[in-house]
């Protein structure tokens, strides 16, 4: 086998490899766990429905709309005036709130929309970001997601969010506008979620480090047979 021979080598130079394990230990308690980051989130949903809601009544005037407006309004979000009115209702300035809106890019699955707002959201660095979608299109039903700093942050902006797009709702008796109403259907969620702060990537670093050095350890060339015995001649004169 080919590796016995590179175990003889690493093993003859086994004060070598030592050296390398001292510093690769040395590395990981340099490096140390690292610091955990903390961030809020937050996420409500939204529903949209007739004037004489489809939950009572058999297919009321209007129902049959309500998928496309539901996508539109997500969509909406990420235009400058919608934008304004969110953060001028939260309190945060314009500059530090991102919009994110996943469902311009449509998922090989249905399932895959969620993982494609986490991805884009990890992706933004502004400390707050907001995103809606529908998780399915064939309901007419909007999902607000936040993040900020804190979770009371983020549900401030969820909060923000659903009150505008709640005033959106179109006037009943307005002439020539299919009426309909939004509304939340749930509560406000937040919670902390904490990343990092572990050991993993120190340790995975000094592994790195010591798998290279052994390598360079067993690549190198090797010493002359008579080099050893000349040594112990110097030492012992």
């Amino acid at each position: 086998m080919e590796i016995l021979p590179v175990l003889r080598t690493l093993w003859r130079r086994r004060v070598a490899v030592a050296v390398g394990v001292v510093a690769a230990l040395a590395i990981a308690l340099v490096l140390g766990p690292g610091a955990p980051s903390r961030t809020g989130v937050a996420y409500t949903r939204l529903a949209l429905d007739t004037p004489r809601s489809q939950l009572v009544h058999a297919a009321p005037a209007g129902a049959d709309t309500l998928g496309w407006r539901a996508s539109l309004l997500a969509h909406l979000v990420a235009t400058d005036a919608t934008k304004s009115a969110i953060v001028r209702r939260a309190g945060v300035p314009a500059g530090q709130v991102a919009v994110v809106d996943p469902t311009l890019a449509a998922p090989a699955v249905p399932s895959s929309l969620p993982k494609g707002v986490a991805e884009a959201t990890a992706a933004v660095t502004t400390p707050y970001v907001l995103s809606v979608y529908e998780p399915d299109g064939s309901l007419p039903i909007i999902v607000i997601a936040t993040v900020g700093p804190t979770p009371v942050a983020a549900a401030r902006l969820a909060r923000a969010a659903a009150a505008v797009l709640v005033s959106e709702s179109s006037p009943r008796r307005a002439p020539g506008v299919q009426p309909f109403v939004i509304q939340s259907v749930g509560p406000v969620h937040a919670r902390t979620v904490v990343t990092g702060g572990g050991r993993m990537r120190s340790l995975a670093l000094a592994a790195f480090v010591l798998v290279l050095w052994c390598a360079g350890v067993a690549l190198g060339p090797r010493l002359p047979a008579g080099v050893p015995r000349r040594r112990r001649a110097a030492r012992a004169a």
